[in-house]
Parts: structure tokens; C-alpha cells; sequence
């Protein structure tokens, strides 16, 4: 089966203006700083949302369409519509992902959307996908630029999460060309693409077509050799 990763649109007649979302947000009070453990802002990427998270209302642009995807996540999280929730939900088998109510406001109307979060604990999991032979995945050092250091040749999953687990920030791993395996047994799935801090979301054919068939909006459908 084929599968795609999804990407915001960047398309202006879609979206209405890029990004959608306004940089700022309606404090609560009292004023809660960024940096407040509590704050959604402070949420560590991919780790499951805690029980006390405060998210205040975010603006939307004037001239922000209501789209199924708003450009300009927040957390390292997909900004999504109710209804695509529910799809994501149908197909979402294996839990892997979470979601958190937010509130926007546009031109004194409200509008709820959900945050969609990836957790982490299911990366290692879907490595298993990765068809490494095929796959090119470089060791690079971030240290404001990115700076290649090797090629890195794994052939098995084993050897991938072995490094996986010995390297972190500023050294890091990079999919730089990724092929899945033959047999994949979920629909929607996410892998962490950038080492253990940035993720992408891949979904089979048969998703691909249930989007388009549902009309979902502000999505990118991607091939696995655009993954950058």
C-alpha cells in the first residue's frame, strides 16, 4: 500500500492568508507566562498533554478561511477541525494520538479546534516501517546550522534506535531519503523525522482518498522522496 505524509497548506486561494493564525493570543487571567509549566506553549514535544494544561483563546487572522487544517501549529502539534478529528479517530487504531480542545476568535465569533498531538512513546514502534536498506539517514550537528557529519548506514531497526538512544541535541539523526516496508499494518502513523524533536504524520492511500473524498481542506498530500 502507498502512503503519503501531510503537510499545512500554503495555498493563499485555500487558506485565505499564511499563516492563519495570528503570533498572539487573549492572556487569561492572571497573566500566566510562557514558561509556566502549566502554559501549552511550555508542552514538551510529544509527550502526552497533562491534566492541568491552560490554552488560552488564539486569534485568527481576518482573512484566515476556516479550514480542517490552520496553518501554524503550536507545541509541534497539527491545529485540526472537529470533523477531521472524527476521521483521524476512525482510523487512529493503535491510540496513538491525542487531542486537546482550543478556542479561536475571529472577528468576535468563536470557533473550536483541536490540538493533534503525536506521543512519543509510539516513534520506536513504528521505526519498524522503515524499510532501512533503502532508506538514507544522516548524522548531522545543529548548532544554530545544520552541519552534516556522515552518511549513516543502517540496514535493521535495531541498529537505528541504538543510535536513536545514544544521540541527542546538538547531535542528531535526518531522514534524508525514507522508503516504508511492504507490509504496514496501520493507516495513520507518525515517525519522529528529525531525531527526537520534530515528527511527520503519514497516512495510507486509503486515508489519502477519504480525505479528498470528505473535502477536507488546508492539507498537503506528499510523496515519502519530499520528505525533508
Amino acid at each position: 500500500m502507498k502512503y503519503y505524509w501531510i503537510s499545512e497548506s500554503t495555498n493563499l486561494k485555500e487558506i485565505g492568508c499564511f499563516p492563519q493564525r495570528e503570533g498572539y493570543y487573549k492572556l487569561v487571567e492572571p497573566v500566566m507566562l510562557a514558561d509556566d509549566p502549566r502554559h501549552i506553549l511550555a508542552h514538551n514535544y510529544y509527550n502526552k498533554f497533562h491534566s492541568n494544561l491552560v490554552v488560552e483563546t488564539w486569534l485568527l487572522k481576518k482573512k484566515a478561511k476556516l479550514t480542517d487544517i490552520i496553518t501554524w501549529g503550536i507545541s509541534g502539534c497539527f491545529i485540526i477541525s472537529e470533523r477531521l478529528k472524527k476521521l483521524i479517530v476512525e482510523y487512529n487504531k493503535s491510540n496513538e494520538f491525542e487531542f486537546m480542545p482550543i478556542v479561536f476568535e475571529r472577528r468576535n465569533e468563536i470557533y473550536t479546534y483541536y490540538l493533534w498531538n503525536s506521543i512519543s512513546q509510539n516513534f520506536k514502534e513504528n521505526y519498524k516501517y522503515v524499510d532501512f536498506e533503502k532508506s538514507k539517514i544522516e548524522l548531522i550537528y545543529n548548532g544554530g546550522e545544520v552541519e552534516v557529519i556522515t552518511s549513516a548506514n543502517f540496514t535493521n531497526c535495531e541498529d537505528f534506535l541504538k543510535n536513536y538512544k545514544e544521540n541527542d541535541y546538538p547531535n542528531l539523526q535526518r531522514i534524508k531519503h525514507l522508503e516504508f516496508v511492504k507490509s504496514i499494518d496501520k493507516q495513520i502513523f507518525a515517525l519522529s523525522h528529525f531525531s527526537k524533536y520534530f515528527f511527520k504524520i503519514f497516512i495510507s492511500e486509503e486515508v489519502k482518498n477519504r480525505f479528498i473524498k470528505e473535502k477536507i481542506t488546508g492539507i498537503r498530500y506528499l510523496e515519502l522522496d519530499e520528505v525533508q
